[in-house]
């Protein structure tokens, strides 16, 4: 999955349709984003709306590649987003 930034607002853009189905099987809920890899604890997306929510004070640059991490119960506060 990528990442771009349309204005203000974040935007999750699926690459892979296991991506989609994966958050469709989960409950409505945070899963965690990670960057390519998994090493860097980035962000979340939301299981029903993908919304998504970064950390505060990370940057990304545009199209920047995430991956799915497993599911969590808690959720980032929303902050101003950098990016």
């Amino acid at each position: 999955m990528r990442l771009v930034r349309k204005e203000e607002k974040i935007t999750a853009i699926f690459t892979l349709p296991w991506e989609v189905a994966y958050l469709v099987d989960q409950e409505e809920q945070w899963v965690p984003l990670f960057t390519a890899g998994g090493i860097k604890h980035i962000g979340e997306i939301h299981t029903k709306t993908y919304e998504v929510h970064l950390v505060p004070g990370e940057l990304i640059i545009d199209r920047q590649v995430v991956v799915l991490g497993p599911p969590q119960h808690r959720h980032i506060e929303s902050a101003d987003i950098e990016v």
